[in-house]
């Protein structure tokens, strides 16, 4: 993306997300403003719980844009995302700017602030921790692998729920999560996240079904 990239040649220090939030103001200040508001909802805020450099770098409301995206995304499109960052860009100022972009807002915020409700409700600050099954207990930091099987995968089935279905069981699938090869094997450092993410998001979808 040009604009994206026009923008990153000042040779300031900003994020990913503050060049992000940089063009939605431009684009379509209403998404800016909307995506700022979902990265405060104290549902999400407690479940993520993240540092204070992190929130100051605006990676609250590139947690927000990564939920909105792929959650949505046909899974075909999941193989070729290639740069994170940039793909990221592109699909949500594309979305900002189409003609479906309220339909679009009306149903995800319906699904983001489910999602957050539930997690909060029973995983709180461990939501997106790994599981230490020898000491029973969630530990460490922030892990993205983790918010995309669980917050996404629970958020692209949030509509059955919604509508009345029965929840799974959140804070086992939480548990098992670090039992599952296929997770373990492409959730560590190291792994790029183009190919993390054709791993992650479908196995979120699965689990939550």
């Amino acid at each position: 993306s040009t604009l994206f990239q026009l923008i990153n040649t000042g040779g300031s220090q900003l994020s990913e997300q503050e060049l992000r939030n940089v063009i939605l103001i431009m684009v379509k200040p209403e998404a800016y403003r909307w995506i700022r508001d979902l990265a405060n909802d104290s549902n999400f805020r407690n479940c993520t719980a993240l540092t204070d450099r992190a929130l100051y770098e605006q990676y609250d409301a590139e947690l927000v844009v990564r939920f909105l995206v792929f959650r949505w995304l046909e899974r075909n499109k999941l193989k070729v995302i290639g740069d994170i960052g940039d793909f990221l860009t592109d699909t949500i100022v594309e979305l900002a700017q189409s003609d479906q972009f309220n339909s679009f807002r009306a149903e995800a915020e319906e699904s983001f602030r489910f999602t957050f409700e539930r997690l909060s409700e029973t995983l709180n600050s461990d939501s997106f921790h790994k599981y230490d099954a020898s000491r029973e207990r969630h530990s460490g930091g922030f892990l993205i692998s983790a918010f995309e099987v669980i917050a996404i995968g629970l958020g692209y089935n949030a509509k059955k729920y919604i509508d009345g279905g029965s929840l799974p069981d959140i804070q086992s699938i939480s548990k098992n999560l670090w039992q599952i090869e296929e997770f373990t094997k492409n959730s560590g450092t190291g792994v790029r996240a183009s190919s993390r993410i054709p791993v992650t998001i479908p196995l979120g979808r699965r689990l939550f079904e």
